[in-house]
């Protein structure tokens, strides 16, 4: 769930990015919220700005690391598998290209030779 909330930030970002591109007032605004944000989740997380007790300090922490490593192990998995996507995909259009150019060798030959 952690993984497809990151996924879902990302998209939202790139969205308000999209919409907020030359609107520099919302832009200012909306950094503004993300900052008191990430004000409020460096007062839960962080040991030293802590305003709560440590045991939920060492929770927050952990989620947050815990959910840092699965973005990281998820995004490594996605452009993995996206890169290898592309090769085969670029090897195939590649065999293609050389089929269609040896047929169409093999047919400009027959028709010069007067084949059938």
């Amino acid at each position: 769930m952690l993984t497809t909330a990151n996924a879902l930030s990302m998209l939202i970002g790139g969205l308000i990015g999209a919409f907020l591109a030359f609107n520099y007032v919302l832009v200012f605004i909306t950094a503004s919220m993300f900052s008191v944000a990430r004000l409020f989740i460096a007062l839960t997380a962080i040991p030293e700005l802590v305003i709560i007790s440590p045991v939920y300090v060492r929770m927050y922490s952990h989620i947050l690391y815990m959910t840092s490593m699965t973005n990281y192990n998820f995004t490594v998995f996605v452009t993995r598998k996206t890169a290898k996507t592309v090769l085969k995909l670029v090897a195939f259009i590649l065999a293609f290209i050389l089929m269609f150019i040896i047929y169409r060798t093999i047919y400009y030959l027959q028709m010069l030779t007067g084949g059938p």
